[in-house]
């Protein structure tokens, strides 16, 4: 009777371990999935103005910068959407470039763009969850 008791709590470790592992492997393929779409995305939305590098244009399109990019992520998300009007200040230099709307994203195109984003600029390897997306976009002005 004791050897069934330990070979079901082995059985039992086994099996979480197991789906742990799962789990940690359907995220990693998620990721890679949002990090992928989103760069496709980003390249026809976003390139012509930020550059492959995300240098942007001289004092004209502001640079994707990791520090700007984490302090102010439902900015960026809402002017993903709706674009930016008005100063921003970036690395100590302001820009006042007009950004244009991307109305027809989706919310899980956002969150690939801006997974895309942060996994390459921020460095940061974490997936932007819609509910992000959709709570930032709640709140837009």
């Amino acid at each position: 009777m004791k050897n069934t008791a330990i070979t079901s709590k082995l059985i039992l470790l086994s099996l979480a371990v197991l789906f742990a592992c799962q789990s940690t492997n359907q995220e990693a393929i998620k990721l890679k999935q949002y990090q992928i779409h989103g760069k496709e995305l980003y390249e026809l939305h976003c390139l012509n103005c930020h550059q492959s590098d995300g240098s942007g244009l001289g004092l004209l399109i502001p640079p994707i910068d990791s520090s700007f990019i984490l302090g102010n992520q439902a900015l960026i998300i809402c002017g993903i959407k709706n674009g930016l009007k008005g100063p921003i200040s970036v690395n100590g230099k302001n820009y006042d470039r007009e950004m244009p709307a991307n109305a027809r994203l989706t919310s899980l195109e956002i969150a690939e763009i801006m997974t895309y984003i942060q996994s390459n600029w921020a460095k940061k390897d974490s997936i932007v969850e819609i509910s992000t997306i959709q709570k930032s976009l709640n709140s837009c002005n």
